[in-house]
């Protein structure tokens, strides 16, 4: 007769082994893993970043956007941020766009910062990315004359300097030791890797005013507003401007307007506006124009153009896209009068002309016509 094996015995599983304490000061926080973030990350929109730094950065964006590279120029700044490694491992990465693609690009220059009890110390380079070596000198400005040159002390952010609209936001700083006017700072992230799938989201407060979704399943945010200009909802002025551009174009190409939708990316640094129409046969199509959204902190968006495919030109009028929704700022709310159906909408009305808004239903819908067609 064989034995039979006896069943193992149960035991507990053993506690979490505790963390190391994170510590009070920023830069103890940034390099402890524990305590969820590991980067600075600088919005160039945050309107309490100082005079000196605006400066700095408005010289280094003139800069990318005149430079002549490969044959091309157009490029867009972004942003930046500042991501703390192992030992003393700092790494500064600038978030740009190339124009007539949706390439999004970033920069990567690697110091070693030995910081003292105070957090002051200074960036030593190491070595760089081969986008950085092409990109340093362009934005000498925020890197050779600033975060290069000084010492700096990392520390939070003084809620005389800048208290953030969403509650729990931290903030954090480079602040000059030489001089109390000159730093930049930003939010606190987690960054888990230097990559363009890991670009930091805007900071502005209108991201989860208008975007959070409640009880996400997926997706943490709406990504994806659906626009009918025919809806006679819409304001006058907008109905106006709509329907004479696609009586033009039906008179002219035998082209016919049918709706939009704004898809932005889940970092919200790109965003592509997708025109749905029929062809003169009848078909379905789509065509896409791109952008860059700069999304303030007063719940304005501003639709900077980067480029456009083939149909798109085929149907663009300068009244609709030149003058209009490439032209103006415009600012999101919640539609109050929302249409039937259950949805959220959000409304987006021109700072140049309030009288002329339009709104839209807020998804998930992907940038594709062939994945879906609005009725």
């Amino acid at each position: 007769m064989v034995a039979c094996m006896p069943e193992r015995e149960s035991f507990p599983l053993p506690e979490d082994t505790p963390q190391e304490p994170v510590g009070e000061q920023l830069f103890e926080v940034l390099k402890n893993p524990a305590s969820g973030y590991n980067a600075i990350a600088i919005d160039p929109l945050n309107p309490d970043l100082p005079q000196d730094f605006k400066e700095r950065w408005d010289q280094a964006v003139q800069n990318v956007h005149e430079w002549v590279y490969s044959g091309s120029s157009g490029r867009m700044l972004h942003s930046m941020y500042i991501r703390f490694g192992q030992r003393d491992t700092v790494d500064v990465v600038a978030l740009y766009h190339l124009r007539a693609s949706s390439n999004k690009v970033l920069a990567r220059w690697t110091y070693t910062m030995a910081l003292d009890d105070n957090g002051v110390g200074r960036l030593e380079f190491v070595r760089q990315n081969g986008n950085g070596n092409i990109l340093g000198p362009i934005i000498s400005p925020l890197l050779a004359y600033f975060l290069e040159e000084h010492d700096f002390r990392v520390r939070w952010v003084d809620e005389t300097i800048s208290v953030h609209p969403t509650e729990g936001t931290r903030l954090g700083g480079f602040f000059r030791t030489d001089n109390p006017s000159s730093f930049v700072f930003g939010t606190l992230t987690n960054v888990p890797a230097i990559d363009n799938d890991n670009w930091p989201l805007p900071s502005t407060p209108s991201l989860d005013k208008f975007f959070k979704i409640e009880n996400p399943v997926d997706a943490p945010y709406y990504t994806s507003v659906l626009i009918n200009p025919d809806d006679p909802a819409q304001s006058q002025g907008f109905r106006d401007l709509w329907t004479a551009v696609k009586t033009d174009l039906q008179n002219s190409s035998g082209r016919q307007l049918h709706q939009m939708l704004f898809v932005f990316d889940p970092e919200f640094a790109r965003l592509r506006i997708l025109v749905y129409y029929y062809t003169a046969t009848g078909s379905r199509t789509s065509a896409f124009y791109r952008y860059v959204p700069a999304l303030h902190y007063d719940d304005r968006i501003r639709l900077l153009f980067n480029s456009e495919d083939g149909n798109a030109a085929l149907i663009r009028d300068s009244r609709l896209m030149d003058n209009f929704l490439e032209a103006h700022d415009f600012v999101i709310s919640e539609t109050q009068s929302a249409p039937s159906g259950g949805g959220k909408y959000l409304t987006f009305t021109s700072t140049t002309t309030p009288s002329i808004s339009f709104f839209g239903e807020l998804g998930n819908r992907a940038a594709n016509c062939c994945a879906f067609w609005p009725e």
